[in-house]
């Protein structure tokens, strides 16, 4: 069972403690019987629209260099755009959700290699060529390579370009965000964005808090933000980089022991029994994936190559023995694979295995409380999908708000099924966002896609595809918009 659990601490960066579990029960007061939201994430690319040619950095063999360009299509104005358009077509908007991931690192295009290389050669010229040779040095070569991609994300021209330029012009009063992987790229940017926090209509007071709507016929709407970072790879808060007698310093922050446990409490305290509550964050704890399950992939074991004539002596007891490796090799692999057949599930894909146990665990608190989640709203996908698994709330993904789309790919054995029995109700990858409509008897979601032509330009065409959730969580597909 949750309790109540002290509230602990959550250091992001020397002397910084950053808010958590901002719980606001002055609540918003709307004229009417239903409240509207738009929500999107993933759209911090600095207002980017349309094919660019995008370099990213990279560190390989403690070589700090910057890839390949890439030809990716963007479309942080577009949306914005579209969203400006609906928002002043009559029916008010009392709010606009940002599920995370506000900014992203600039475009390394530009970059020189002489600029690259004289960054490096400014923090190593103190370094003396005999301490070069050690593996400390390779080691902070690393920590150069990561201030250096974490500098590239810049979320003051971000919030200048993509932010007041672009979707500060929806008409509406407050813009609530949700922190994503990408804004944690360093304790910098983490706490520029909780800075903005009450400026320019931008709501951010803390890594996890929560905002109440109240209608005039009394549709109580309870929004929780929650900070899903938690639960991305070593449970890290933020990195910060100082610099210390020249030289670059990484300071690693690193989340309370059992945060996910106390975070669970404080989200089980602030849903309320009667009125309609839905959980926003970043990454999804069900989704389409957006690579090939490893299921499905070949394993490449690569070409042997063959000694010259005085070698093949050596080489042929080379070959036996990696033979020898490889059939003791095949044969785990194919008791791995048979252990696999008795109780393997193709949907496991789908599944965020920490966060979905987690949002199990919670869900069975609720039910037993008589609450329940009526919706989990998020990002990180660059798509746009609903889910739904009878056991845990609908899913609404919405990483489809700038940065480039990211593919899909449906298990067959879902696919086929009917509506009323896949968990992947909707999906497509297109640009977009969603409208969201709360009624005393339930949600409408609006799916704005936006439509582009072969060149990757906005046509204008925005389709729209409507489903229902009623108080009971029951989900249908509507032909009607409204």
């Amino acid at each position: 069972m949750l309790g109540s659990i002290e509230k602990p601490e959550v250091e992001c960066g020397k002397d910084k403690i950053c808010k958590i579990y901002e719980t606001d029960n002055t609540p918003i007061i709307i004229n009417g019987n239903h409240i509207n939201f738009l929500m999107m994430g993933c759209w911090g690319v600095y207002g980017a629209d349309g094919y660019v040619n995008y370099s990213k950095t990279k560190f390989k063999n403690d070589n700090l260099s910057k890839s390949d360009p890439e030809k990716l299509l963007y479309g942080a104005k577009r949306v914005s755009d579209a969203m400006i358009r609906l928002s002043k077509q009559g029916d008010p908007i009392h709010g606009v959700i940002l599920a995370g991931d506000n900014v992203y690192s600039k475009n390394a295009e530009d970059l020189t290699e002489k600029y690259i290389n004289d960054y490096i050669l400014n923090y190593t010229k103190h370094i003396n060529e005999e301490d070069k040779l050690k593996p400390e040095f390779s080691a902070y070569l690393e920590v150069l390579a990561d201030n250096f991609k974490a500098k590239l994300h810049d979320f003051n021209e971000q919030y200048k370009s993509g932010f007041l330029n672009l979707i500060n012009k929806i008409d509406t009063n407050i813009f609530m965000a949700a922190i994503g992987n990408h804004d944690a790229s360093s304790c910098e940017i983490l706490n520029d964005e909780l800075k903005k926090h009450n400026n320019d209509k931008w709501n951010l007071p803390g890594l996890s808090y929560s905002k109440r709507f109240v209608t005039t016929d009394n549709t109580i709407v309870n929004l929780i933000f929650m900070d899903t970072n938690v639960y991305e790879e070593d449970s890290i808060v933020c990195d910060e980089f100082v610099e210390e007698n020249g030289k670059i310093v990484k300071n690693r922050f690193k989340y309370p022991k059992n945060y996910n446990q106390y975070q669970l409490s404080w989200i089980e305290e602030n849903v309320k029994p009667g009125e309609i509550n839905i959980l926003i964050g970043h990454i999804p704890y069900l989704r389409i994936p957006h690579k090939q399950p490893k299921g499905d992939k070949k394993k490449d074991k690569g070409d042997k190559k063959e000694g010259d004539k005085k070698e093949e002596d050596k080489e042929e007891k080379k070959e036996k023995k990696d033979k020898k490796e490889e059939d003791k090799e095949e044969k785990k692999e194919k008791k791995e694979k048979k252990e696999e057949k008795k109780d393997k599930d193709p949907m496991k894909s789908y599944y965020v295995e920490n966060f979905c146990n987690d949002m199990e665990f919670l869900v069975n608190i609720l039910n037993s409380k008589g609450k329940r989640i009526d919706l989990y709203m998020c990002a990180d996908e660059h798509n746009q999908q609903l889910l739904y698994d009878k056991k845990l709330p609908p899913i609404a993904i919405l990483g489809s708000g700038g940065n480039q789309l990211d593919p899909l790919f449906e298990i067959e054995e879902d696919r086929s099924k009917n509506f009323e029995e896949k968990v992947g109700k909707f999906s497509t990858s297109d640009h977009g966002f969603l409208e969201l409509k709360i009624y005393n008897t339930g949600l409408v979601l609006n799916y704005h896609t936006i439509q582009k032509d072969t060149d990757g330009n906005a046509t204008g065409i925005v389709n729209v595809s409507r489903f229902d959730i009623d108080r009971n969580g029951k989900l249908t597909y509507n032909s009607e918009r409204y």
